[in-house]
């Protein structure tokens, strides 16, 4: 086509000419290359930073999660203490020491008070003075077979969250058989090897790796839809298991 035919209301060469002023030049090109080169380490360093302050986090997470616990070492939360119970606090859980679970050792209380929205029981958490009063007790809690009271640590909301995954991962395997469990602290431990929760990744090991794979050599069971269903919420974390040691369906009296 020749420059001097007409496009619209502009020559072909009028046209070519328009455009080439608008287009950018070979340095303009050139500048805009270096400029995106940039912009992607720019990008590649701020990607870094935010894996860095992601784990910053974690960490930080992670310790105020154990001062909390720390600070809760020296107290115990008691279940199921029945509602008609109007004494002080304090007095209930010393009379339940004494007279239930045979305790003659003195253990000492800081502070006792009733927690928790108002049902069929109360719940008192327990402050003690010393941490070896705890052990003392959990040592007698066998005692409390036939009542409907259990006695239990005081953990900080993050780990009570883990403990009821892990504990719903424990239920689900102890419905077969020849496999020792047992959830401790935060962690669960099955034939002597320790798993734990992720928030990110669901159930792990120490080395933070998706501990599936190894929870089926241990169980020869493939858990990890039941696994993936509890990190989703599809599956409910309170799963039926045997019956704790401590509970019962029979009401006691204090």
């Amino acid at each position: 086509m020749r420059e001097d035919a007409q496009v619209g209301q502009l020559k072909l060469g009028e046209l070519m000419a328009a455009i080439k002023e608008i287009l950018p030049t070979k340095e303009e090109f050139a500048s805009l290359s270096s400029e995106i080169q940039v912009l992607k380490q720019e990008n590649t360093q701020l990607k870094e930073q935010v894996n860095k302050l992601r784990s910053d986090c974690a960490q930080n997470t992670d310790t105020i999660e154990f001062l909390l616990n720390k600070s809760k070492e020296k107290n115990l939360v008691f279940r199921g203490i029945p509602l008609g119970t109007d004494a002080d606090p304090s007095t209930i859980v010393t009379k339940l020491l004494k007279e239930v679970l045979k305790i003659n050792e003195h253990i000492n209380i800081t502070k006792a008070y009733f927690i928790g929205p108002a049902s069929p029981t109360k719940m008192i958490l327990v402050e003690l003075a010393k941490p070896s009063g705890k052990w003392i007790i959990f040592k007698n809690v066998h005692k409390l077979r036939g009542l409907n009271i259990t006695i239990s640590q005081d953990y900080s909301a993050r780990t009570r969250e883990k403990r009821q995954k892990l504990s719903a991962v424990k239920s689900e395997i102890k419905r077969g058989e020849g496999v020792d469990t047992f959830v401790r602290n935060n962690l669960l431990l099955v034939n002597k090897q320790r798993f734990y929760w992720s928030e990110e990744k669901g159930l792990v090991n120490s080395k933070e790796e998706d501990a599936t794979a190894a929870l089926k050599s241990l169980t020869g069971e493939d858990m990890s839809r039941f696994v993936e269903g509890i990190k989703t919420g599809t599956i409910s974390q309170q799963r039926p298991g045997p019956e704790r040691r401590g509970t019962s369906s029979a009401r006691g009296k204090l």
